[in-house]
Formats: structure tokens, sequence, C-alpha cells
């Protein structure tokens, strides 16, 4: 019985810290993806709809393509992207 017991609590240990594990890498990961930069200029252009970007607000995809934020919600990607 308690052999039973102690191997279910240390079952529950290992999942516990394997998920911890795992959200770790997830937050790094994330860390990664925010941490990118971007240069921008006058001249930087949307990559879908070619407006100029100038001082719109923008959207840039884990792809590096930089699309204007009014494509970015009137079209719908299977791809979330990095908010800047």
């Amino acid at each position: 019985m308690l052999r039973a017991r102690v191997h279910h609590h240390r079952q529950g240990q290992i999942v516990h810290n394997l998920s911890r594990a795992t959200n770790l890498d997830a937050r790094l990961t994330r860390l990664e993806e925010r941490s990118r930069n971007v240069q921008l200029t006058d001249e930087s252009i949307c990559d879908s709809c070619r407006a100029r970007l100038g001082t719109k607000l923008f959207v840039m995809y884990p792809d590096d393509s930089v699309v204007c934020y009014r494509v970015c919600l009137n079209e719908c990607y299977s791809v979330f992207p990095v908010h800047t």
C-alpha cells in the first residue's frame, strides 16, 4: 500500500516536472520570437498590399514578412504574427 502510494506520488512529480520543462521551452521560444528586430524606413512597403508603411502600425510574421495592420486584420493567416 505504501509502496504504491510513493510510486503514484513520484509519477506525479515526473509529470509535473516534464510539464514545467515544456512550459519553459515554450516561454523561451516566445521570448526569442519577440526579441527579433526589424528595421523600417520611410520607403518600406507592405509585403501584401504594397502600401508605404511610414508611421503605420505593422505586423511581422515568423517568415520575416512585414505587412500593415489593416492587411493583418482583413486576411486570415494560418500563421500567427509576432506583434511589434
